[in-house]
């Protein structure tokens, strides 16, 4: 199994890759969260052959969940569209 790790941001969107039977994690790419984010990052599963997908997930310092969670929800669900498990 190929991963791509998430850390979406309002402006950039930060990728890691990681194979299974590496165990760790590299730095991929750094892309701008814009109008056509999905496409690119469509190109980039089918390239790296990715076939899971992670997403950071920003909880409050108190362990809730805080605006910047619900941005992440949101970017959640736009990734659907991917086909791919999240």
């Amino acid at each position: 199994m190929n991963y791509l790790g998430i850390d979406y941001g309002l402006a950039k969107v930060g990728l890691a890759k990681a194979a299974e039977e590496l165990r760790i994690a590299t730095p991929l790419a750094v892309i701008f969260n814009g109008h056509n984010f999905i496409e690119e990052l469509e190109t980039i599963v089918a390239t790296e052959q990715i076939t899971q997908i992670i997403v950071g997930y920003p909880l409050t310092m108190a362990g809730t969940i805080g605006a910047q969670a619900k941005e992440v929800d949101a970017f959640i669900e736009k990734l659907k569209v991917l086909s791919i498990p999240i």
